[in-house]
């Protein structure tokens, strides 16, 4: 039932007269009576009389009048609660990033947000690959920073093509190289990354039918670095993955050149909530100004 035309009703019974029920709603004459007609329609029977003395309700209509107040309270109620829980829902935003993207990419992204939702809270927590997606399609959380989807139930925002780069010991590699190619990690100790950095990686190598002994490590990218810094083996991380820590190892790039996708991951067919959208928004002008790409 639409709850215009049983408050255009109301308002007509309260105040005895389509033409000045039309005045205080905004509506023509004609437009309203339009209106009551099609009400009636609906229900099935005649709600008001109308005479030389304006209007009022008929028995049917008087009798279902006080089920239509208390339709109408109800309605009221309802919109006032589905407003409580947007409010609420947009004061706050939960989002999941790799460890490299929250360190590198979201300050930036973050206070260009906050410069124009200074109420809304925006918490982060950083994971792997495979924890943000099922965070992100559990709805714990609003979105999620991560690499490429293969199949999964999400939407996806791309932002920026990362390259992958080769991490190499100085004392062996020193600056012979401007670039490693795939097939040289043939027969290396290879310390394969943690945290969902291995399909990636694994997919160069495969795709070279190159087979390194891979050596799996558990450890934050940092700690890998300085591994391979101190001669324990070999690695491939992204450019962002390493930024800050170039100088302790030769950090090249590969070739064929690789790369990974990172972009924003939601809820699959879910409309972001307004606050979403616009942090979304926000994250592709910051990474269009950072390296020079179109957002």
């Amino acid at each position: 039932m639409d709850t215009k035309k049983f408050e255009a009703m109301v308002t007509a019974v309260t105040q005895g007269s389509f033409t000045r029920a039309a005045d205080m709603l905004g509506y023509t004459q004609s437009g309203l009576t339009h209106m009551m007609n099609a009400l009636e329609g609906e229900v099935g029977f005649r709600l008001l009389e109308r005479g030389h003395f304006g209007i009022r309700l008929t028995p049917d209509g008087a009798r279902i009048m006080p089920l239509i107040h208390q339709f109408l309270e109800a309605s009221d109620r309802l919109s006032e609660e589905i407003r409580a829980i947007n409010d609420q829902a947009n004061v706050l935003i939960s989002v999941g990033a790799f460890a490299s993207i929250a360190t590198h990419w979201l300050p930036a992204i973050l206070d260009r947000f906050r410069s124009e939702y200074p109420n809304v809270q925006v918490t982060v927590q950083d994971g792997p690959r495979d924890r943000l997606f099922a965070d992100v399609i559990a709805g714990r959380f609003d979105l999620a920073f991560t690499s490429v989807p293969k199949g999964e139930n999400v939407d996806w925002y791309p932002l920026h093509e990362d390259p992958l780069l080769a991490l190499l010991p100085k004392t062996a590699y020193g600056e012979r190289y401007e670039k490693f190619a795939v097939e040289d990690y043939a027969g290396t100790e290879f310390l394969m990354p943690a945290f969902g950095n291995a399909a990636d990686i694994l997919a160069v190598l495969n795709s070279h039918n190159v087979h390194p002994e891979i050596l799996t490590t558990m450890t934050s990218n940092q700690a890998l670095i300085s591994m391979v810094a101190h001669g324990l083996g070999v690695s491939m991380l992204s450019e962002l993955s390493i930024r800050g820590y170039e100088q302790s190892v030769c950090a090249l790039p590969l070739s064929p050149a690789y790369a990974r996708t990172l972009g924003i991951i939601t809820r699959k067919n879910a409309i972001p909530k307004p606050t979403v959208a616009r942090l979304i928004a926000c994250a592709h002008e910051v990474i269009g100004e950072l390296y020079g790409e179109k957002a």
